[in-house]
C-alpha cells in the first residue's frame, strides 16, 4: 500500500522536480541535504512523533530505499536549518495548483472556495527564537508561534494551499497582527491561484473594510462571520430581523434550518453588501434510563457578511460558512492530534518552516488520496489510522529505488 501510495505522489506531482530545486553550497561536505529532506517529508508521510524517532528508523535501515542511512537526529535538525524555507512553500505550491489543474478541488454548489484562518503553535516558556511571538500570562512570559493557513474546503476534500507566518514587530513589544500575515497570503495566493479561486470564506477575525476591499481588488468574493455586536451594520439588520420572513426553511427530520437574507446594504463607502442569518433548531433525545422518552431541543445561529451577488443563493452562502469548519477540524485539529503539527521539532525559524511544509504537504497528499475514486473498496473504506499503520508496516519492505528515482544523489 504504501509503495502504491508513493508512486502516485511521485508521478503525479513530479517530486524528482522539487527534489532538484534543493541544492548544497559548493565545497559543502555534510550530510547531503537533498537526503535530509526526504527523510523528513517520509517522515511527515508516516506521522513520527520525532527527530529521535527518525534516527532510529535510519539506524534500523528503515530508509534505504531512499539512499539514508545512519543519521542522528542533531544532524537532521542543523542540515534542515541549512535548506531554505521557501522551497517547502514551494512544495504546497506545487501540490495546490497540481490538484487545480487535475479540478480535483472540492466545490461548494460550484463555487471554488478557500478558508483562511489562523493557528497558534508551540508554546514555550523557556526556548526561544528570533521569529517567536510572546505574551504575558499570569505573571509567565509565554513564547509561541503563529501561522495564518489559507486551504480550500468543501464536502469531500480539503487541500492546504499557502500558509503565512505571523512575525514579531520591529522595534516594538507587540505582535504583528494576524490581519496583517493574512493580506501578505492573499497576495501569495492572488499570484499563484489567481484564477482558480472564486470566494474566500473566514472568521469574525476579519470582519472589516480593509480585508473585504482587499478581496474584491483581487477580483474574489468574500464570506465573512458577523459577531461584533459594535458594528453599526450589524446593528440595522437586528432590526430588519424582526420584520422580514425567512428565505429558505427546510426540514431533516429532527433539523429545522431557517434562512433569512439582506441584499442592498451599504457599510461606509462599501456597497452592494448582503447579511444572511440562520437557525438551525435541533431536537434530541436524552441519553440515560432516567430521561427515557424526553428530548430537548438545541438552536444554532449565526450571521454572515458576503459581498457576493444575488446568483449566490442564501442557502449556498450558510454552506460556504458552514464548511469554514473544515479548516479547522480536517487541518489545524488533525493536523495537531495526528500529524504532531504541534511538536516542535527543533527551534529555529528554518526548520520550523520546513516541518510545517512537510506536514501540511502530508496532510494533503493523504487526504487526497483516501478520497480518490480509483482507490480499492477495501482501502476507502478503511480508517486513515489503519492507513498509516500499514504505510509504516511496509516502510522496510520496499523494493522501488526512491534515491534513483527522486533524484536524491548528491549535487
Amino acid at each position: 500500500m504504501l509503495r502504491q501510495f508513493l508512486n502516485a505522489i511521485t508521478k503525479i506531482f513530479d517530486l524528482p522536480a522539487w527534489f532538484k530545486m534543493i541544492r548544497s553550497t559548493e565545497g559543502d561536505m555534510g550530510y547531503p541535504l537533498r537526503l535530509v529532506a526526504a527523510l523528513v517529508l517520509v517522515g511527515a508521510l508516516l506521522q513520527t512523533r520525532s527527530v529521535e524517532q527518525l534516527e532510529r528508523w535510519s539506524q534500523r535501515g528503515r530508509f534505504k530505499r531512499f539512499g539514508i542511512g545512519p543519521i542522528s537526529a542533531d544532524t537532521i535538525r542543523r542540515r534542515l536549518a541549512q535548506i531554505p524555507p521557501a522551497v517547502w512553500h514551494q512544495l504546497i505550491r506545487q501540490v495546490g495548483q497540481k490538484l487545480a489543474r487535475n479540478r480535483t478541488w472540492t466545490r461548494i454548489d460550484g463555487l471554488r472556495v478557500v478558508a483562511l484562518d489562523g493557528v497558534e503553535l508551540f508554546v514555550q516558556h523557556s526556548v526561544t527564537c528570533q521569529e517567536c511571538l510572546h505574551r504575558t500570562v499570569q505573571g509567565m512570559t509565554e513564547w509561541f508561534h503563529r501561522i495564518v493557513v489559507a486551504s480550500t474546503v468543501g464536502p469531500r476534500r480539503q487541500a492546504v494551499l499557502e500558509w503565512e507566518s505571523v512575525h514579531p514587530a520591529d522595534g516594538s513589544d507587540k505582535n504583528e497582527g494576524e490581519s496583517t500575515a493574512a493580506y501578505r497570503l492573499l497576495a501569495t495566493l492572488y499570484r499563484h491561484y489567481h484564477h482558480q479561486i472564486e470566494v474566500i470564506v473566514a472568521d469574525a477575525l476579519y470582519c472589516n473594510r480593509v480585508f473585504l476591499q482587499k478581496v474584491l481588488d483581487y477580483g474574489w468574493q468574500a464570506v465573512v462571520r458577523l459577531k461584533d455586536e459594535r458594528l453599526t451594520i450589524l446593528r440595522d439588520v437586528k432590526g430588519l430581523l424582526q420584520q422580514a420572513l425567512p428565505v429558505v426553511t427546510q426540514q431533516w427530520g429532527q433539523e429545522l434550518l431557517q434562512i433569512w437574507d439582506f441584499p442592498g446594504l451599504s457599510w461606509g463607502s462599501m456597497e452592494n453588501l448582503r447579511v444572511i442569518y440562520w437557525t438551525r433548531t435541533v431536537t434530541k433525545h436524552r441519553r440515560g434510563k432516567t430521561y427515557r422518552g424526553q428530548t430537548f431541543t438545541k438552536v444554532y445561529h449565526g450571521w454572515a457578511l458576503t459581498t457576493c451577488g444575488p446568483a449566490v443563493s442564501a442557502e449556498t452562502v450558510w454552506r460556504i460558512m458552514h464548511h469554514r469548519w473544515d479548516l479547522e477540524n480536517c487541518v489545524f485539529r488533525q493536523g495537531k492530534s495526528t500529524w504532531k503539527l504541534a511538536h516542535c521539532f527543533g527551534h529555529d525559524p528554518a526548520i520550523i518552516e520546513a516541518l510545517i511544509g512537510a506536514q501540511l504537504a502530508a496532510l494533503t497528499w493523504w487526504i487526497w488520496w483516501s478520497t480518490r475514486d480509483i482507490l480499492s473498496p477495501a482501502l476507502a473504506q478503511a480508517p486513515r489510522i489503519d492507513l498509516l499503520e500499514r504505510a509504516q508496516e511496509n516502510l522496510g519492505f520496499l523494493r522501488t529505488n526512491y534515491q534513483e528515482w527522486w533524484c536524491l544523489q548528491s549535487t
